[in-house]
């Protein structure tokens, strides 16, 4: 029996090197495969193999290849450019022109056509003796208006071929062009500080590009930063030499020279600079929130906190929390994907409690945050830190949940069933997004101002006070040109989260969890752990390293009584374990 070594790859629907090596290890491997199924469908010995083997190569004809050799090369561009924004050294400006090249690399695909990719399909067939014939004809539905029955359209499989080539390359460069975007204006912001721009613009400019940064980051830079700036302008060449020093550069060589104390404003504009992630996953931007505490004079000195928010929440539910939170801390908040300012993941992918807990691993590397730290997370915020810490224990100091439990967890026989239906939903969504020339964002209802804060206060556990409502729905609604908003999270965050664990998977994930814990409850949420999740109320209480206490309120209860909560976090936090 002839040996064909053949190495293919996994696929996974969250990372795009994933999807390029499994992609990319078939096209090279082609010939290979396709001889290995036919030497197992020709030999009895290989059982139910030879019908297995038998089925796939009925499947690989022509229109296959033709897709496998137009994702290699549309995936060959997208994971290039990918790899390169792993880097921690990289900057949102550079990012930005990155993203940016490869969406003009991809509309150079486009207007190329697709006459190159069909040649090496039909190429590729005649080397492993597949037919290269197309099949006669495709019909494909059209959209229509709303009351009119869909209909069908007889194309040719050349026309189909083409149209999905043309398809697939224009989401792919909306999404560029949205995430571009998202960098290019972050970038833009920044753009001041960077060496170069120090040196040789002109006072009064670096000084209203100050005062406009000390406005639209009012609640991190104050306008003091407008003098700072005027003073630092005429140091800079001092303390570098080299004027294309990065933002990282620049930082380091504030702290080195102890200008810290003197030009507090632009340390801090530095450093939200430099911890607003690209998180490469699925290509999205986190955009984050720093909060120092008052006592520092150095970079990240003194305890450092990282705070997850709720579910289609955002991370300035914080905002009324932090300020009231005692000690010398950093707090860094960030919204998560496909909420608030952060862009949204691809299409076709269900976004689950994993992927949340990834991401956490992901923003911590990119800060450099490799020393454990405290977490604090809000309802699904906090179901994704339990997950998280039991993953990678040695990343946390201590856990703060905000009446957090669940997901709830599931009989085994409710698993289908509820597969089934986060499935067809996000299909749904996804065929409706597809379908509007604005995506997603289309697929929002339009709210006047006063609805739209009524649309904030009103929540599933109670209602948010105006205060914080008016705080959270800067991020959490766009507006538009006429005065209008619409929702800025993702509509697919309509579809279920859950990993749909049942009761004997939780307990694997709590009782893994090995730092000391403070799970907050919210009085009005009794009925909820009294009965959903009375199983995990039992978990808790069944782990040494957790704690609960009891606080007045409905599940906002951080938001709406900061300061009650703030106490309880704040005595937790100061209390140091004995090391005997």
């Amino acid at each position: 029996m002839r040996c064909l070594k053949i190495t293919l790859k996994t696929h996974s629907d969250t990372r795009w090197a994933s999807k390029y090596n499994a992609v990319h290890s078939l096209y090279c491997q082609f010939g290979g495969v396709i001889k290995a199924l036919r030497d197992i469908s020709t030999n009895p010995i290989f059982g139910d193999g030879v019908a297995n083997a038998e089925s796939i190569l009925k499947q690989f004809d022509l229109e296959f290849v033709y897709f496998l050799v137009m994702w290699d090369k549309i995936l060959n561009q997208i994971y290039r450019v990918n790899k390169l924004l792993q880097s921690s050294n990289i900057s949102i400006d550079q990012a930005s022109k990155m993203i940016n090249c490869l969406n003009v690399s991809l509309q150079e695909m486009r207007d190329s056509g697709n006459e190159q990719i069909k040649t090496e399909a039909i190429s590729i067939c005649d080397k492993v003796g597949i037919k290269s014939e197309l099949k006669i004809k495709r019909t494909i539905k059209r959209k229509v208006m709303s009351g009119e029955n869909s209909s069908g359209e007889d194309i040719s499989a050349d026309q189909f071929l083409t149209l999905e080539y043309y398809k697939v390359l224009d989401i792919m460069m909306a999404q560029m062009k949205w995430r571009f975007e998202q960098l290019s204006n972050i970038a833009d912001d920044f753009q001041f500080l960077s060496a170069h721009s120090l040196s040789v613009t002109p006072v009064e400019k670096l000084k209203k590009y100050a005062a406009d940064l000390a406005i639209k980051y009012n609640e991190d830079i104050d306008q003091e930063i407008i003098n700072e700036i005027e003073f630092f302008k005429y140091q800079v060449k001092a303390i570098l030499p080299d004027l294309n020093a990065t933002a990282l550069n620049i930082l380091n060589a504030i702290k080195k020279y102890e200008l810290d104390s003197t030009c507090p404003n632009l340390m801090t504009a530095y450093r939200l600079f430099l911890t607003m992630p690209v998180t490469v996953a699925s290509g999205e931007l986190s955009f984050t929130k720093l909060w120092k505490g008052q006592q520092k004079k150095s970079d990240y000195c003194g305890e450092r906190v990282m705070c997850l928010h709720g579910y289609q929440d955002n991370c300035a539910s914080f905002d009324h929390l932090i300020p009231v939170l005692g000690g010398d801390r950093t707090y860094l908040c960030f919204d998560w994907p496909n909420h608030g300012g952060s862009s949204a993941t691809p299409l076709g992918v269900r976004w689950t409690i994993e992927n949340y807990a990834l991401t956490i691993r992901r923003v911590a590397d990119h800060v450099q945050w490799l020393s454990p730290f405290v977490c604090v997370g809000h309802s699904m915020g906090g179901q994704v830190a339990k997950l998280f810490a039991a993953l990678y224990p040695e990343r946390f100091t201590k856990i703060v949940l905000l009446d957090t439990a669940g997901p709830v967890a599931m009989y085994p026989e409710e698993i289908t069933w509820s597969a089934r239906q986060a499935n067809d939903k996000l299909l749904r969504f996804e065929n409706r997004m597809t379908a509007l020339p604005g995506g997603g964002s289309r697929l929002s209802p339009i709210y006047a101002h006063s609805e739209a804060l009524d649309r904030v206060r009103r929540r599933a556990y109670g209602l948010l006070d105006n205060e914080p409502a008016r705080t959270l729905m800067t991020r959490y609604l766009r507006p538009g040109p006429a005065g209008e908003f619409r929702l800025a999270n993702d509509v697919r965050l309509g579809v279920p989260y859950s990993q749909w664990f049942s009761a004997a998977q939780h307990w694997d994930v709590v009782v893994n969890i090995r730092c000391p814990t403070l799970l907050i409850r919210a009085s009005d949420s009794d009925s909820y752990f009294n009965d959903v999740y009375g199983v995990f109320v039992d978990m808790y209480e069944r782990n040494p390293n957790f704690r609960t206490v009891m606080v007045d309120g409905n599940h906002d209860v951080h938001m709406n009584n900061p300061s009650a909560v703030a106490m309880l976090i704040n005595k937790f936090l100061n209390n140091k374990l004995s090391k005997l």
